[in-house]
């Protein structure tokens, strides 16, 4: 049977990545390094199964045992209870999990001491009177070699899951979105995300912020800085300067992660919380809801003295009585008449006219000085909006107080309440050719930057 070179066959698996990375993602669920031959066959026939015959054999070929156990992709094999595993070398592992950020494995609290114990090991032999520090002594250049080795895969572990979790946030909005779409129990979906999370953040991000922290102080030894620092010294005292700069660039690289991996604890943290905050909130109205749930079928029950809810449901929540009044949106009526019409183009044509009246006039001061203690600033933005007023084109209306606080807000340059105060004063003085005024004892509020003003509603009409 053909067979492939390990370049050939690691080239053929990176054509279709997705294969290795479900096989990883499968062992890193059951915490194994073995996966069994069944899983990888049906991996590989469920993503060629639309590609033509040709190409479908070439992968079979590819991730065949005996391929990949001959060219070296597969490290062991085994049998338990009749089922057939492979174990993939941890080389070609670590290329798929370079690939995608999401099969990084998190580093652990055990992981990181055991990272630390191997520096600790290393320092000991350089402090030991048997290291020679002689270029020409295997023992010497074996343990240097080991050193760099542990340093530099350090940094990329580190490196790597910092990545993975920066990209923690976009990952939990994804699953925001995937579960709304969906029918899965939104407040069940995030005491689910809030428990993963935090355990993410309490058995990776804060075991690996401490550990690269230089303030932590360890019963054991030496923080990972400081452990860095000493055999730094140790290569100067014995004149080995270039040994020495090398590891005081990886003590640097080190330590820019610090400010990286801060950010990412603060926004992890500020999820948890936020999110804890979210679920308590909706405890809560939860309870008042079912409440007022039982209130509302304390009416149903056809007693003529109990057809509504009574006061002591809003008296038992303190909060319910500051609630301020919100006015409901005003639905838009369009019909299809003359009358209709011809208000609509009335009331653009007298809007026209207005704004040419503005185009050669600047009212210079702000509608701020009408609250401020300057008289003269009053007067002189007072007697330009009665010029105003009194150029100003009206059609009828049902609430001429509320058309001129509409008007003037599109008019005036910092408009403020005060300018419709003033506007009204003058407007009710003025005289108004064919047309009259009508006060009536209906009232009404408008709403300007967040307040409330109520006040007597006035009708404009054309006169009989």
């Amino acid at each position: 049977m053909k067979q492939f070179s390990a370049i050939q066959t690691l080239k053929i698996m990176l054509e279709r990545p997705n294969i290795m990375f479900n096989l990883i993602k499968k062992m890193d669920a059951q915490n194994e390094r073995f996966i069994s031959e069944g899983a990888v066959a049906f991996e590989v026939l469920e993503s060629i199964k639309h590609l033509d015959k040709l190409e479908q054999q070439r992968f079979k070929i590819a991730y065949a045992t005996d391929n990949l156990a001959k060219s070296h992709i597969v490290a062991d094999q085994d049998q338990v209870d009749n089922v057939s595993r492979l174990m993939f070398q941890e080389s070609v592992v670590s290329i798929f999990r370079l690939c995608e950020t999401s099969l990084y494995q998190e580093l652990t609290d055990a992981k990181l001491k055991a990272e630390l114990a191997s520096f600790w090991h290393i320092q000991k032999k350089l402090l030991s009177g048997d290291c020679s520090f002689n270029s020409m002594d295997y023992d010497y250049t074996e343990l240097v070699d080991e050193l760099f080795h542990k340093l530099g895969s350090l940094l990329d572990l580190l490196k790597r899951n910092l990545v993975r979790m920066q990209s923690i946030n976009s990952d939990l909005e994804k699953l925001s979105f995937e579960v709304s779409k969906d029918g899965t129990d939104f407040v069940e979906y995030r005491q689910k995300v809030l428990d993963d999370v935090t355990h993410l953040y309490e058995r990776h991000i804060l075991p690996t912020q401490r550990f690269v922290n230089p303030d932590v102080k360890l019963v054991d030894g030496d923080n990972l800085l400081a452990t860095i620092n000493s055999i730094k010294l140790l290569f100067d005292a014995h004149g080995k300067h270039e040994l020495s700069d090398q590891v005081f660039r990886y003590g640097l690289s080190f330590t820019n992660i610090i400010n990286p991996l801060k950010d990412v604890s603060n926004k992890i943290n500020g999820f948890i919380r936020k999110t804890q905050k979210s679920l308590t909130q909706f405890n809560a109205m939860e309870w008042h809801f079912e409440r007022f749930k039982k209130k509302y079928e304390e009416t149903l029950d056809g007693r003529v003295n109990r057809t509504k809810i009574d006061n002591s449901f809003a008296d038992d929540v303190p909060f319910m009585k500051n609630v301020k009044r919100i006015p409901r949106p005003k639905g838009l009526k369009i019909e299809n008449n003359s009358s209709y019409f011809y208000n609509i183009f009335k009331d653009l044509e007298y809007r026209i006219q207005d704004q040419l009246l503005l185009s050669n006039e600047d009212i210079e001061a702000e509608g701020q000085a009408l609250v401020s203690f300057t008289s003269k600033d009053r007067l002189k933005r007072a007697k330009a909006i009665y010029d105003l007023i009194e150029k100003l084109s009206l059609r009828e209306s049902k609430d001429v107080i509320a058309t001129l606080h509409y008007r003037l807000q599109s008019l005036l340059p910092e408009y403020h309440f005060v300018d419709l105060i003033n506007a009204v004063v003058h407007f009710m003085k003025k005289t108004l050719d064919g047309k009259r005024l009508i006060k009536t004892n209906n009232k009404a509020f408008i709403q300007q930057e967040n307040k409330y003003y109520v006040y007597r509603i006035v009708i404009l009409q054309e006169s009989n």
